[in-house]
């Protein structure tokens, strides 16, 4: 396919197969796409192609209307997903402007790993796209390097995979940025932790479902931007036994740590956190870890109710807490990666270099 200018396309651009009954709404996808830095796209209106091109094409990324005329769009995943090779993840996203729970459980079904809704905002299409695309590298990274016998940590990351786009649907991170970079901060910890090296690459993707079982609270208290009440608040903590209750009784070495860490990661060190009397070296380490990550990320980075705390005041907070609300060694560890995670655009880019004195948020 042709860039607009007649020239190729760039040779490691993703390839995205679009498959859309609608040409208008086909064309304003693959417009959107390419005004926001795809070039490489294949637009397909007529669905008893979607199979044919799919195979010639071979696409990094699928985009897939919901109610595509005469073949439905989940039905269409489902062939899609017949012809993927085996052990590589392919991300496969249904498009709709008919968002009912209905359809919702027919995109989980068809194993579809994002669900967007009509009409949709460029950037964030965007931005989800990415990050998929970024989950297949590193599922495909994880593969060429893994070793003999690691056939169940691949498999794990595409239930992953799955699972983590899906929630990203549904919490109150919408890019999926925050869960990301939850999970590169933890895998950095980890190692200045001496974590095996078997663990890094589990933590690295266990983390980023540290949140998954928020799914199930409400948006009236999920999205609230005024402080909950007590009962709101014990709502909110449910998350915690809700998210392990999900990820619980796998036999993947990731979701067995993400059920860990969904449960524990709200622990305090002094054990005065969710579960009142856990504490110190009773809270799995995967969980202290991801304490200090999730804070650590929330603080630095925006949200609608609070301003980005600097890198400074974010130390400084999390250090006058250390004993109480961390793990020492945890926040030993954050201290000394402080050049490592700086380094880093991805987990230090929107920081704030203004310094104000402040107090902790309630939540936190």
């Amino acid at each position: 396919m042709l860039e607009p200018n007649g020239s190729a396309p760039a040779r490691d651009a993703p390839r995205v197969l679009i498959v859309d009954s609608d040409e208008f709404s086909a064309s304003a996808i693959e417009s959107a796409l390419r005004q926001n830095g795809f070039s490489d796209i294949l637009a397909v209106t007529d669905p008893r192609l979607a199979v044919p091109e799919f195979e010639a094409y071979q696409p990094d990324i699928v985009l897939v209307d919901a109610r595509l005329t005469g073949s439905g769009g989940p039905d269409i995943v489902r062939r899609l997903r017949a012809l993927e090779p085996a052990g590589r993840f392919l991300p496969v996203v249904l498009l709709s402007g008919d968002v009912t729970p209905e359809l919702r459980r027919n995109a989980v079904a068809s194993s579809a790993n994002d669900f967007i809704s009509k009409p949709f905002d460029a950037v964030e299409l965007t931005i989800r796209l990415n990050n998929l695309l970024r989950l297949r590298e590193v599922t495909h990274d994880l593969d060429d390097r893994a070793e003999e016998g690691s056939n169940q940590l691949r498999a794990a990351e595409v239930d992953l995979a799955n699972r983590l786009a899906i929630v990203a649907e549904y919490r109150d991170y919408p890019d999926g940025a925050h869960v990301q970079r939850v999970g590169r901060l933890s895998a950095i910890l980890a190692e200045r932790l001496d974590m095996a090296d078997s663990d890094l690459a589990v933590i690295r993707f266990a983390a980023p479902l540290h949140d998954i079982g928020k799914i199930a609270i409400p948006d009236s208290i999920l999205l609230k931007p005024a402080p909950l009440t007590l009962d709101e608040l014990d709502i909110m903590k449910s998350h915690t036994t809700i998210g392990a209750r999900m990820l619980a009784d796998s036999d993947s070495p990731i979701l067995r740590m993400a059920e860990e860490i969904a449960l524990y990661h709200h622990e305090n060190w002094d054990g005065t956190g969710y579960t009142p009397g856990v504490r110190g070296d009773a809270i799995p380490l995967c969980g202290r870890i991801v304490a200090v990550a999730d804070v650590f990320d929330a603080l630095t980075h925006s949200r609608p109710y609070k301003r980005a705390w600097s890198m400074r005041e974010t130390i400084e907070w999390i250090v006058s807490v250390r004993e109480r609300k961390f793990d020492p060694a945890v926040v030993d560890a954050l201290t000394n990666a402080m050049d490592e995670i700086e380094a880093e655009p991805a987990l230090s880019d929107e920081w704030s270099t203004e310094y104000e004195s402040v107090e902790p948020l309630p939540s936190l």
